[in-house]
This record gives C-alpha cells, structure tokens and sequence, in this order.
C-alpha cells in the first residue's frame, strides 16, 4: 500500500514508532508485549498539555517496561498549532479512531499476522472531560498495561480505570494508519549462535546492527530469566526466529550450546536461514551440521578491516525485502584449514535483488510442516527426548543434533530437507517412535512407569487452542 506522505498525521506518527523500536532493540523487549497508548488533546487543554510536557522523561521511562506514549498534538517538544492540529485530528478521526473535542487516550497492542508482519490491533479507547485525577488513572493504565497482556481482560480493567465506557470496543480502523504503523516495527527477528567467550563480539555486532530498527535481536543473556529452562527456552525462542547468525570460531565450535541451537534451527526452518560468520578462520563444526551449512556463502569478519563491508553485507542479506527463498546462492565453501582458498571479503560481495518480501509456504500441503500443531508436537517430542537424554551424559559431551539426524535417516529425509517435510501420514509412526525413545530413557526407567513423561498429541493439541 502507497501511504500518502502529505497527511499530516504520518510523520509525527512515523517518528514515534522508530523511537519506539530503538527502545525495544536498546532494552531487548518483545514487541509483542508492548502496550501503546496514543493521548489526543488540543492547546486549549491546557493542563494536559502542561502536564504531558512537564512528565516527558518520566513517561518515557514506561518504555523500557513495554508501554509507549504517543502525543500527536506534541512534536519534537513543540505544540503544533492550532490549525495543524485541528486537520490532523479530523484526519485520526477518518482513519477510524472516534476522538471527540474531549481529552481522548486510544490503546492498541502489536501482533502478527498471517502475513508474517508485526501490525497493530486497537482495543480500548477513553474519554477524559476533566484533569481530575488524569495523573492517577494514568498511572494505573501504565501498570494495569504492562501487568496484562491479554487485551480483553485489560479492556475490562481500564474500564474500571477511567470510569467510562470503551469507545473502540471493535478495532475499525482503516488501513492506512495501519501500514503507517506497521511499515515502521522490527520485520526480522534474529538468533545470534556464539559461544559466551566470543560475546565481546556479539556485543560489538548486535549493537551495530540494531542501529537498523527493522532488526529485532534474541541473545541467551538477555531472554534467559533465573530459573528457566535454558534448552526449552531456547527451543521456543528459536522456533519463531526469521534467521540465525552463526558465530564460527574455534570458541563456537566446541560449544555444544551453539551445536543445539543450529541443529533446533534447521530442524524448524530450511538452511538458508543460516548466515555463517566467519569470527577465525580454519574451523569445522563436526557432521551433520558441517554438511549442512558448507555450501552457504559466509561473511567474513576475521579482519577487523574489514568491518564496515561486512556489516553491510550482513543488512543486505537480513534485508526485510530480501526474504526470498533463494537468498544465498549455493557456493561450496570448506570450514577447514583450506579455506584461505575461497574467495572472500570484497571480491565476493553478497549481491540480492530488492524485492518485496513475499510470504512463501515453507512446506506442501501434504507434509507435516503444513500443519503447524503437528509440526510443533514433533519439535516438542524432539526437546523431551533430547531432556531425558542429558541426564545420561555429561554435559560438554551432549550433542543435540544426533538425534535429529537419526530420525532423518530412518525416514529417509534428503539431506537439503528437514524432518517436517515427512509425508502427513507419517505423523502419527513418528511421533509413536519418538515416545518410545523417551521412555527408553535412563530418566524414564528411574522415574518409573506411573511418570508421564510426555503430553499425548491430544493434550498438547488441546494446550494450543
């Protein structure tokens, strides 16, 4: 969709949202989680206005708790005249949103789609008549919003908040205001795979690369709480990743961690997903992850001179307009003591054409893959075995791919395919002989057969409704 640039409302609307997400990037926040509220008043509410202005750092601070703030009325500090004002009011009201004269906070989440974008969804909206305990009822939505995230029980909250009736109780809003929205939020989401000695560079590069507001970054440090479950929380941040940057090193690839994470990737999307990144040279992951990612081409930062180039390789390929199918080419490279021998670095530029990201179905209709419950229930059959499994060995010894590779094998998956493209009528055979490697577990025996180590297809269905 064309947005038209001459509506007023754009790009005040525009700037906020890219304040929003350097936000989100800075404090690694889950756009999902976000709660946004947008405060329409005019110059002559003055108390508003005064107030709005006098809190702005203190209401800015909401942000790193997941909740922004947008203020149309006030851009970059200044309050717009009258006139402006006015049109650009009458223009919110045309899009959807029913302000009145009257002091008007609207509320809307992000999700998304079907389309595979981050767009808004608008739940709640409330009028204020009078100043009267604004900054209380203020505080409270600020805590009610960031302490409920599903938005049809904080609807019913900030009702009792405002003491006034939801003027937005069905999302009207037109499309538009949508796309302004929405063209603005993080596209990619992205897995960096490093070993923790390489996180100085992590660091460097994450911080570099989140200078783009359309790249969402995942690093263990900051997702993982005390107290989870570090394979299963690695496992379901993985499953809803766009790519994964693969730090190689002579760290990296002695790190079962990151011989997890690559293998649980490859196993939720295709290989091409995979960007290998060159820390040090002469290195090898051990088969079948070798096999795997050695025919993708790799950007090279083992020369510190050449740090700007690669960077800018790195945004081409994780462009959010380059999602094609085919985004690298198949270029036989060799992570061992020959690879001095490949071309890198400048003569091998990553050259991708800038096109519209199109939304492609990643299996056939016949294949597990297309039916997202059965793909899931496989993957969390697969985590179980590879939990039961740690127990039987020593941690620097477990290799989480074996297992994966296994099951390839015995179903006779090619090796340029996963596992989710088995034939539907499959579904239920593996999944019977997934189970049984689970309770021939060591784990299993000792926890006896009353323990139930898995939740049947059934559960885990009812589970996702």
């Amino acid at each position: 969709m064309k947005i038209n640039k001459n509506m007023f409302y754009i790009q005040p609307t525009e700037k906020w949202i890219d304040e929003v997400v350097n936000v989100i990037n800075e404090n690694r926040l889950n756009p999902e989680d976000s709660k946004f509220m947008m405060a329409f008043f005019s110059s002559m509410d003055s108390e508003f206005v005064d107030y709005f202005l006098r809190n702005k750092m203190q209401i800015s601070s909401f942000s790193g708790h997941n909740f922004h703030i947008f203020t149309p009325l006030i851009f970059e500090e200044k309050v717009i005249p009258d006139e402006e004002w006015r049109t650009i009011r009458n223009e919110f009201k045309n899009s959807g949103i029913p302000i009145s004269t009257e002091p008007t906070f609207i509320f809307f989440n992000i999700s998304e789609s079907k389309q595979n974008r981050y767009e808004p969804h608008f739940f709640a909206g409330f009028e204020c008549t009078t100043f009267n305990e604004f900054p209380r009822k203020l505080k409270n939505a600020i805590d009610k919003s960031i302490e409920i995230k599903n938005t049809n029980q904080l609807s019913k909250k900030l009702i009792e908040v405002f003491c006034s009736k939801n003027i937005i109780p069905i999302d009207k809003v037109d499309n538009i205001l949508r796309e302004t929205i929405s063209c603005r939020l993080p596209q990619a989401k992205i897995f960096i795979s490093h070993s923790s000695i390489d996180k100085p560079f992590v660091h460097k590069l994450s911080k570099e690369l989140s200078k783009d507001s359309s790249l969402k970054f995942w690093i263990d440090e900051n997702e993982i709480l005390a107290g989870n479950d570090i394979q299963e929380t690695i496992s379901r941040s993985l499953k809803e990743m766009d790519y994964l940057l693969l730090v190689i090193s002579e760290n990296s690839i002695k790190s079962p961690w990151v011989n997890f994470e690559v293998s649980q990737f490859i196993g939720f999307a295709e290989n091409n997903r995979v960007i290998p990144i060159i820390l040090s040279k002469g290195q090898k992951f051990s088969d079948p992850i070798n096999n795997l990612i050695r025919r993708l081409k790799y950007i090279d930062f083992s020369n510190e001179k050449n740090w700007n180039e690669s960077i800018t390789s790195i945004k081409l390929a994780l462009s959010k307009k380059t999602c094609n199918e085919s985004l690298f080419n198949e270029v036989e490279v060799n992570f061992n003591d020959a690879v001095d021998n490949a071309v890198i670095g400048n003569n091998n530029k990553i050259t991708i054409n800038q096109i519209k990201k199109k939304v492609v179905q990643k299996y056939p209709e016949n294949c597990i893959g297309a039916d997202t419950v059965k793909a899931n229930y496989i993957g969390y059959l697969i985590e179980r075995y590879n939990v039961y499994k740690k127990y039987e060995l020593a941690k620097d010894q477990v290799n989480y791919s074996i297992f994966a590779s296994h099951l390839k094998r015995r179903y006779k998956i090619a090796p340029t395919r996963t596992l989710y493209n088995l034939h539907i009528n499959k579904f239920d055979e593996l999944s019977s002989y997934i189970q049984s490697r689970i309770d021939q577990t060591k784990l299993a025996k000792i926890k006896g057969k009353g323990h139930k180590n898995y939740s049947t297809f059934e559960e885990f269905e009812k589970e996702q409704r």
